[in-house]
């Protein structure tokens, strides 16, 4: 998938400029472009941008002022942006970096330094999101039991919690039962703890097709289940779980 290079400067010649050695440069992007912060801040918002090469003197709206509003949104807050300037402007050096510049680089530039640092901050910006999914990854392992799929204890509790309150607060009923597959350690011992797996997690499929969009499932140890019913009392959480011990059984 290839890079969205946004480019901003007041200037037809030098976006062309910018535009040209990136091309040359054999990178694998799209370029757009905008004549003035104004016209590019939508651009930048959109999410569709991976990084923004901006001038900073321009009408209707300077790059310090679309870098702040950049800065300001939550979901493209880390965006890449490098400003560009003149060598008479180098005053706002500082400044840059106060309002969250990533880099600063100054005309007039060589092809080499302007590519150069392109590439370091796609770089960065891909490291960073590979260091978001590692999170994520590893926020799902602290959630969802490995072998089954479903909620583990600590999700479950989490989630019991949060569901409790909602239901007093407007006054809901809320069931929780608990399902334990029998004689799963004679299992273990008799066929190996292969098959018990495979029995935990053939179960665990059967209840996930009887639930509601609105239950949660999670295994709270071996061969022990906990299943949230939101919306059930006791009649209709022992009703629903008889079904899936009938259909576990058969």
């Amino acid at each position: 998938m290839s890079t969205t290079i946004l480019l901003v400067d007041d200037t037809d010649a030098l976006r062309g400029e910018m535009r040209r050695i990136l091309e040359e440069a054999d990178l694998d992007v799209r370029i757009v472009e905008a004549s003035d912060g104004a016209q590019a801040l939508p651009l930048a918002l959109s999410g569709d941008v991976d990084i923004v090469l901006s001038d900073i003197v321009m009408p209707s709206l300077d790059g310090i002022s679309m870098l702040r509003s950049i800065r300001q949104h939550r979901d493209v807050g880390n965006l890449p942006v490098i400003l560009v300037t003149s060598q008479s402007e180098q005053e706002t050096r500082g400044l840059s970096f106060e309002v969250g510049a990533s880099d600063y680089l100054s005309r007039p530039f060589s092809p080499a330094e302007l590519v150069t640092r392109v590439q370091v901050q796609l770089r960065l910006r891909e490291l960073q999101r590979e260091l978001q999914r590692a999170n994520e990854r590893h926020r799902q392992l602290n959630q969802i039991d490995e072998l089954t799929g479903v909620a583990n204890r600590r999700q479950f509790t989490e989630l019991c919690r949060k569901e409790l309150a909602r239901t007093r607060r407007h006054e809901l009923s809320l069931a929780v039962a608990m399902l334990d597959i029998d004689d799963l350690r004679g299992i273990n011992t008799r066929a190996g703890h292969r098959a018990g797996d495979a029995l935990i997690t053939e179960v665990a499929g059967v209840i996930q097709r009887q639930m509601r969009a609105a239950d949660v499932l999670a295994r709270f140890d071996s061969g022990r289940f906990a299943l949230l019913l939101p919306h059930a009392d006791g009649a209709q959480a022992a009703g629903v779980v008889e079904r899936m011990r009938e259909l576990v059984a058969g």
